[in-house]
């Protein structure tokens, strides 16, 4: 499953169609007995909103920026090429060496169920594929 939820807190609710479709993907994927491979093809942050996925791939800024290494192709500006990759690495095609640029915090809920940062680093800048949450 593929998200690209974008920054801010607001994005990140119960309310929002895009988080309820990722989470519907992830209750389906578990009462089909499947695992649930999550690429967040924006900004990593988002991937707080998504812990019980089996494992989280981050794969930033995946809007095109009008290139496609395919001349001729009609899908110039569809995704950078990070994207493409990403997905060849999650089946087993190349490595995924990169390295979290920043520190992605836990989110908690608060009293009225929004979700907000907490002070807990879920997942340190730094860590790569091999790591696993704090």
């Amino acid at each position: 499953m593929a998200a690209s939820i974008g920054a801010g807190l607001n994005r990140l609710q119960d309310d929002n169609p895009q988080v309820q479709g990722v989470l519907r993907a992830l209750q389906d994927a578990r009462e089909g007995g499947a695992k649930f491979v999550l690429l967040s093809d924006n900004l990593p942050v988002d991937a707080a909103r998504f812990t019980e996925a089996d494992a989280i791939v981050c794969a930033y800024l995946s809007a095109g920026f009008g290139v496609d290494p395919a001349e001729g192709s009609e899908n110039a500006g569809a995704y950078n090429a990070n994207v493409p990759a990403a997905l060849c690495a999650i089946f087993g095609d190349g490595d995924m060496p990169g390295r979290l640029p920043i520190n992605i915090p836990a989110l908690e809920q608060d009293a009225n169920s929004a979700w907000a940062y907490g002070s807990r680093i879920l997942y340190e800048r730094g860590c790569s594929a091999l790591d696993g949450a704090n």
